[in-house]
């Protein structure tokens, strides 16, 4: 059965500007503009900011991207002045953007917040100004069966849990306010292999026109539309494309780089062996609404596939969690009968989403004949626990993740999958959603891949491919390498299925058509083969030891490549009469309640269709009752009291015993006690030691460091050689 679509939160919100009292909204305008040709997406998004208060702010946005968006390039347009960013390592880029807050300059600074999420950072927008945000990212796209889903995401729903166990910092924690209201243009080119694709979205009312070259596809208006849900696209083909190999030289002239795509055969049916299917069913309270009653119609269809040899469990979770069936049942009639009775009692009402309490026992449960099985998760996947991936995959067994609803966990939920050899799949309001999670669940049946052999013309320095967990016949799987040679002749590829089929071929290299994306010490493909490396270290980055640590930094800088260990710097040096005084006021961009959360959002009667098949739902809020609502959000303030930096206080501070006394020898020498501790207190924050002074407190001390600099040059240099002679100690 068709689900529809939530409907969208608010049609238009009023502007604050003019009611005194109350922040006016930063995020002023969004455009997405995509070009998809063959298998690679290159995306542009732009993001339009304005300080409509009368004081100097701090506008800070944490917001999604595709999980292996590589980004390219950064730039802004800050009033009158074009920027470029800068790729360097994340501790120094942190700090010389706080020095440049501190000392009223205007900065802006680029993080990887985690896997698919970044944050922004806008130091020092003064009353009046703007701010035009640039990014260019490269992902590289897949097929499943006859079908691509292109999918960009445009919210981040709210998360169960503590931020601190995903690792983000207070600033880049995510925010949720119920009248928040952003909205987006969006538009997309689509070009080469799959020109000729069906193209619909089920999420938006999309107009598609056809030219001889590319077909171009916008929101059915031409309008925005309300950033509450991702913008999906299903291109679909009779006969995808099965191989492709591209190439192009180095930056440095050393060999080639070259991408492979390959998509395995279908194999034959699987053998009779029985099989222990565990079912693991989100009913926290983000599920309600559509997504619940989609889960049950989709449990019933698994029930009916299976068969007497098998084996199977449902397990329901939330704060707590229940098994719904026995621990292990025979695919028999009687026990399939009684399990769907039992399906009926599922709903989404057991509170938090506390996966791991669930997950970890039933990837150990094991059925009568000793069988470990598999786990078929289906869950929106918002919560924060970056090392659940890492638990579940120590257990062992397969994990097979269905992300459900309009902005599901897409990074969270692909991790887990791939690094415990299965697979994910994500389905949106408006599909067939139960067939959809059905077919998934076909896909433990079907053969992996157990052999991928490719013989390049040239001799390879590196190789990497972007499935390192299970491949499955039908995927689509990408392999980057770096070879010596002239780019010419063929590649030749053997590949073989766990069923016995499988089978060889040679694939002529072709010269990759020129696009954007190089940077000077390294090529488009060389920068995508980096991220790859970067990426799979992420996931074991708090075991690396600190040689890695420095290499992979080297790496990112290198290729210009937004990393855990990199960040990109944009520094607008201001004239002395329009600094501020580096304590600017924070300005949080919240995002929008994702559309269907919690079963927020109402179904409207009335489907706006597309002949692209699409549907939207009409609002049901009133706008009267938005105004009304939102006078009564608070202004938010950054009042950090005045402080008196005394010798005294810096052990409380987390600064060591050793340089603490160091620090009473130059006082003792004459020097200035307070000029003394402001000094050692910013050598020690831009040297990274973990200080305990919170972000608006270290702005104050660097601000209060780069006076006293300027008063005491010789005793900041003193300064400066007491922290280097203490350097080794401090970690």
């Amino acid at each position: 059965m068709s689900s529809q679509i939530p409907m969208t939160h608010v049609d238009r919100v009023p502007s604050l500007s003019c009611i005194p009292g109350f922040t006016a909204p930063v995020l002023e305008s969004v455009s997405l503009d995509v070009d998809l040709e063959d298998l690679l997406a290159l995306v542009e998004v732009r993001q339009g900011f304005a300080n409509r208060d009368g004081e100097p702010i701090e506008a800070v946005y944490t917001f999604p991207v595709p999980r292996g968006a590589v980004l390219l390039s950064f730039t802004a347009k800050l009033g009158e002045n074009e920027l470029v960013g800068r790729i360097m390592p994340a501790a120094k880029a942190e700090d010389d953007y706080e020095e440049a807050v501190a000392g009223g300059d205007a900065a802006i600074l680029l993080q990887e917040a985690e896997p698919g999420l970044y944050t922004v950072n806008i130091g020092n927008l003064l009353p009046g100004e703007t701010a035009l945000l640039t990014y260019r990212y490269a992902q590289l796209q897949y097929w499943q069966a006859d079908t691509l889903r292109f999918a960009l995401p445009t919210v981040v729903a709210p998360r169960y849990g503590r931020p601190s166990q995903s690792g983000l910092q207070p600033h880049q924690e995510i925010e949720t306010d119920y009248f928040a209201h952003h909205e987006a243009e969006f538009s997309a080119r689509i070009r080469g292999a799959l020109l000729d694709a069906e193209i619909t979205c089920r999420t938006h009312a999309i107009a598609v026109e056809r030219q001889a070259d590319q077909a171009i596809v916008r929101f059915a208006d031409g309008d925005t539309r309300a950033m509450d849900r991702d913008i999906v696209l299903q291109l679909r083909r009779a006969k995808p494309a099965v191989a492709n190999v591209v190439a192009e030289p180095t930056a440095s002239g050393g060999g080639q780089v070259a991408l492979l795509t390959l998509c395995p055969g279908q194999g034959r049916p699987t053998s009779p062996e029985g099989r222990f299917v565990k079912i693991l069913v989100d009913c926290s309270g983000s599920m309600a609404g559509a997504s619940i009653g989609q889960a049950r119609d989709a449990l019933r269809r698994i029930l009916d596939s299976l068969r007497p040899q098998d084996h199977f469990a449902i397990v329901a979770f939330g704060s707590t969690h229940r098994n719904v069936t026995a621990e292990t049942l025979p695919g028999t009639r009687e026990a399939i009968a009684a399990a769907r009775e039992a399906v009926a009692t599922i709903h989404a009402n057991m509170g938090g989403t506390e996966l791991g309490a669930a997950l970890m026992p039933l990837l150990a449960r094991r059925d009568p004949d000793g069988r470990q099985g598999d786990v078929l998760l289906v869950t929106d996947g918002e919560l924060a626990d970056q090392v659940l991936v890492e638990k579940a995959a120590a257990v062992g067994g397969r994990i097979f993740t269905v992300g459900v609803g309009c902005a599901p966990g897409e990074s969270l939920l692909s991790r887990l999958s791939e690094q415990t050899g299965g697979a994910a799949e994500f389905v949106t309001p408006g599909d067939d959603v139960a067939a959809r999670i059905h077919r998934h669940f076909q896909r433990l049946f079907r053969p992996r891949v157990t052999a991928l052999e490719v013989t390049w013309p040239g001799t390879v320095i590196s190789e990497r491919r972007d499935r390192d967990g299970g491949l499955f016949a039908g995927d689509t799987v990408h392999l980057l390498a770096h070879f010596k040679g002239a780019g010419e002749g063929e590649v030749a590829v053997r590949c073989e299925l766990e069923d016995g089929t499988g089978g060889s071929t040679s694939l002529p290299l072709r010269r990759l058509a020129a696009t954007a994306g190089a940077v000077p010490a390294a090529s488009l493909l060389e920068r995508l083969l980096a991220a790859g490396e970067l990426r799979t270290a992420t996931e074991s980055r708090r075991s690396l030891a600190r040689k890695a640590v420095v290499r992979l930094t080297e790496l990112a800088v290198r290729c210009e490549l937004l990393s855990p260990w990199t960040s990109c710097l944009m520094v607008a040096l201001r004239d002395d009469d329009a600094k501020t005084d580096g304590q600017p006021s924070l300005r949080k961009v919240a995002q929008m309640p994702a559309a269907g959360w919690a079963g927020h959002g109402v179904i409207s009667a009335e489907l706006c269709c597309s002949g692209a098949g699409s549907m939207e739902m009409e609002s049901a809020i009133h706008r009267d009752t938005a105004r009304f609502c939102l006078s009564a959000m608070p202004k938010s303030a950054s009042a950090v009291p005045s402080a008196t930096w005394t010798l005294g206080r810096l052990a409380a501070l987390g600064v060591p015993q050793a340089v603490i006394d160091e620090a009473q020898h130059l006082v003792a020498g004459g020097h200035d006690e307070e000029l003394t501790c402001l000094l050692l207190l910013r050598e020690l924050l831009q040297v990274g030691l973990k200080l305990r002074l919170g972000r608006d407190r270290a702005r104050l001390v660097r601000r209060g460091a780069q006076e006293a600099a300027a008063r005491d040059p010789d005793l900041a240099a003193l300064v400066a050689q007491v922290i280097a002679a203490q350097a080794g100690t401090l970690f």
